[in-house]
């Protein structure tokens, strides 16, 4: 049965493919590292999903959902921290609109919650460094929400008076840890001053700019199709053997991760969400700069809600997220590539999207710019290149002119100096960080013609 279903899917996502055109070797390349994640780690279920420079979507899938269903790429999963991208840019929307100060503390804009130093600031909560105990290290919330209490619905105030019973880890802004706390209290200023429930604000907000048509909050949010459910390693050290909790029910689990970890979601929507978040979709360019900016203390890997991953030379944003089910969501702003991976296994430690990472970071798309490129027949050398290349070209002349930018738009200096009538040599900004760019050459009553160039 299972030779049977990894056939079928690798057919559908085949066809699936092409009609974005998506290489099919890379297709099917991708699929392979799905469906070998069921045999090692072995993990239950598995959706992946990438979008490549020129928007073009790949999804893959495999395994078995919270109903012993196949998944499929319209399957939901919990994406626990991502959650934590959503409010931060919802935080930063309200601070830009003049109704939150990042640097107050806390108490100017909701009561003061048990145990949560009064001088602890937003912008702490947002960077982990303020200090408050992580309520999910309390040794009971995770069994009230797993097995004792599951039906529960737990709001953030019970859930401070339940379990935010430790003082404080550390004085507000000496040191960085971990701490979902930290953003149920920015669920609750959200909607102190928004006058709305998280999940509606978030919709009017967030979810509806894209459209993200399968995303909502863990119970609040009204949505349909399959679940992918949970299932806990119960060896130690998060090793199987594993237990089916897809049965049971996860209101507890959701409504008490609340802003720290309740999104659900598809990787399709993930995709989307991270790469308009990266790219200043949701947020004004400085802003941006300000998400994308590790705060010190964290050893430059953690920024107001988003993670700074450096791997093999290429720099991602996002975030991870574990509520029994495990997602990583990143994108690469220097090649314009997102990847999404979810599963619904506790075990899962990454492995299908460094896999995945892995292939596409040396990987070569064929962009809109290369194909105008072929078509006018312009060529680029040396390609990469280091601070200087040269265009040749039938069309190529002085009369040109030269315009240089990175895939999120951002524009770069250019002189160019003449070799002969149909070869120029472009010299470009010596601050140029290593990525990939687009050439537009202009030159009247022609069209504009662009190339894609790789910069070491």
């Amino acid at each position: 049965m299972h030779y049977i279903r990894l056939s079928i899917v690798c057919f559908i996502v085949l066809i699936r493919q092409v009609s974005a055109q998506i290489d099919s070797n890379l297709a099917t390349q991708l699929q392979q590292i799905v469906d070998n994640s069921l045999v090692s780690p072995g993990l239950k279920g598995v959706s992946a999903c990438v979008i490549s420079p020129n928007g073009d979507v790949w999804t893959g899938v495999n395994g078995e959902d919270a109903q012993g269903n196949w998944v499929t790429d319209t399957t939901l999963f919990y994406g626990g921290s991502t959650t934590k991208t959503f409010v931060a840019a919802r935080i930063m929307q309200l601070r830009d609109a003049g109704l939150l100060d990042l640097n107050a503390p806390y108490v100017q804009y909701i009561p003061a919650i048990q145990n949560a130093d009064t001088s602890s600031t937003l912008y702490q909560f947002l960077t982990h460094t303020s200090g408050v105990f992580n309520v999910t290290d309390h040794p009971n919330m995770l069994p009230d929400a797993f097995v004792l209490n599951t039906t529960a619905v737990v709001n953030a105030d019970s859930v401070f008076r339940r379990y935010l019973d430790r003082p404080h880890d550390f004085a507000p802004g000496t040191a960085f840890k971990y701490c979902n706390t930290g953003y149920i209290i920015l669920g609750k200023i959200i909607e102190a001053v928004t006058g709305d429930s998280l999940h509606v604000d978030f919709r009017t907000h967030l979810y509806g700019t894209e459209p993200l048509l399968r995303t909502g909050m863990g119970y609040y949010d009204a949505y349909s199709g399959p679940r992918a459910g949970i299932w806990l390693a119960q060896g130690p050290n998060n090793t199987p053997p594993l237990v089916n909790y897809s049965n049971s029910s996860h209101n507890a689990i959701l409504t008490g991760a609340g802003a720290a970890g309740a999104i659900v979601c598809n990787p399709h929507d993930l995709a989307l969400w991270v790469r308009g978040l990266i790219s200043g979709k949701y947020n004004s360019s400085a802003t941006l700069q300000e998400l994308l900016t590790p705060h010190p203390l964290s050893n430059q890997s953690y920024g107001p809600g988003i993670v700074k991953w450096v791997r093999s030379g290429k720099t991602m944003y996002g975030h991870t997220g574990g509520i029994g089910a495990v997602t990583y969501m990143f994108h690469m702003p220097a090649e314009n590539i997102s990847i999404v991976t979810m599963s619904n296994t506790s075990i899962d430690q990454g492995e299908v999207f460094i896999q995945i990472f892995n292939v596409l970071r040396t990987y070569s798309f064929t962009t809109d710019a290369d194909k105008i490129a072929a078509e006018q027949d312009i060529k680029v050398f040396p390609n990469p290149f280091q601070q200087e290349f040269v265009i040749s070209g039938n069309a190529i002349g002085s009369d040109c002119e030269f315009y240089l930018s990175d895939m999120q738009g951002r524009q770069y200096a250019v002189q160019a100096g003449s070799m002969d009538s149909n070869n120029i040599r472009i010299h470009t900004e010596s601050n140029i960080a290593p990525g990939i760019y687009i050439l537009k050459i202009r030159k009247s009553g022609i069209p504009d013609r662009c190339i894609r160039l790789h910069k070491q």
